[in-house]
């Protein structure tokens, strides 16, 4: 019997730029999709390839408003293989994002 990916595991990388509109752009290592988000600036953001594991995602706010206005953040919650939840408070802006993980290459 042959496995067909008897590869070991390795980190991978997949980063955009999601405009708080509903899109990704700039996207580098697979695909990402954001959902339109709700009045308080949250939305389910997915991805392709799935990761192995759950990814450890870095995001920062890049808006106008960001260097006048205080308490802006992002915040990822509900982190999946393939999706996770994103509440940004910045409206109008744009995030940011990378995401680490496991993945077979």
């Amino acid at each position: 019997m042959v496995l067909l990916n008897d590869k070991p595991s390795q980190l991978a990388m997949m980063a955009g730029k999601l405009v708080l509109s509903g899109s990704f752009t700039g996207v580098i290592g697979g695909k990402m999709t954001c959902g339109t988000a709700d009045a308080h600036g949250s939305a389910q953001i997915t991805w392709a390839p799935p990761f192995i594991t759950a990814p450890i995602i870095l995001g920062q706010t890049f808006s106008a408003v960001a260097t006048t206005a205080s308490g802006l953040g992002v915040f990822f919650t509900a982190v999946t293989v393939s999706n996770a939840d994103v509440v940004c408070y910045a409206s109008g802006g744009s995030v940011n994002m990378i995401l680490f993980g496991e993945a077979r290459l």
